[in-house]
């Protein structure tokens, strides 16, 4: 991800940007003095955030979107924000990468039993080629010793698949009739599959749980195609 600082001052801008490059992985922060440079220069998709190091961020960011505005050396608290927006952003458009063709399904079940519908989304899946018959027997097994996330009608099985890879993949069940879990009905099943050698197994949890535990719910209830899908899972 390529992130743009634009700064008043080289010295504390320097040092701010070397925090940046150092602890937010998979960030390249480049750091540019001369806003009206930019202004002349930049090219929409050149980076996929801008944020402002300035005492006056209303004149130096004119023109721009700001991700985040702040003055003096990056602090631990807008260090954390900063990590934060910039993993919102790379969920925000990983995910409709990921729910293409076969990974978002529409199943025509006749009932409430979580399980049952469980079972007939995974073997959807698996006849589809979009997940494979032992990952199928492992987001099962996971979700019948108790290991369930549910986040406002949304259940999220998971599961992290033994091999060399380090993606994230996300597939999409979405139920006719309502199945009930916990006592509460269920209207999406999320299924998210981490590869081994993921090193931020934990990032994707937290994007979604921040984004659906105050989503309102008539958004979570009328999922009617892969478009409400999308929407409803980057629609921070």
């Amino acid at each position: 991800m390529k992130l743009l600082m634009i700064a008043d001052r080289q010295s504390i801008g320097a040092t701010s940007q070397m925090i940046i490059n150092q602890h937010i992985k998979g960030v390249t922060c480049s750091l540019v003095i001369d806003s009206n440079f930019v202004k002349k220069n930049f090219q929409k998709n050149s980076y996929d955030l801008v944020i402002v190091n300035s005492e006056r961020p209303e004149l130096i960011g004119n023109g721009f979107k700001i991700s985040l505005a702040f003055t003096g050396i990056l602090n631990d608290n807008q260090l954390k924000e900063l990590e934060t927006i910039t993993k919102d952003y790379y969920f925000k458009n990983l995910i409709p990468e990921l729910l293409v063709g076969n990974n978002v399904i529409f199943i025509n079940n006749h009932t409430s039993d979580f399980f049952s519908v469980l079972i007939s989304g995974l073997k959807k899946l698996i006849a589809d080629k979009a997940i494979s018959k032992n990952e199928g027997q492992m987001i099962l097994e996971r979700e019948r010793e108790g290991n369930q996330l549910l986040i406002n009608g949304v259940s999220i099985p998971h599961v992290t698949i033994p091999n060399t890879s380090d993606n994230y993949r996300i597939l999409a069940i979405v139920p006719k009739e309502k199945p009930i879990l916990n006592n509460e009905n269920v209207y999406l099943l999320l299924i998210v599959l981490v590869g081994q050698m993921q090193i931020d197994k934990s990032s994707i949890f937290s994007y979604l749980f921040h984004l659906l535990k105050n989503k309102n719910y008539q958004s979570i209830i009328d999922l009617r195609n892969r478009k409400d899908v999308i929407k409803l899972l980057t629609d921070i």
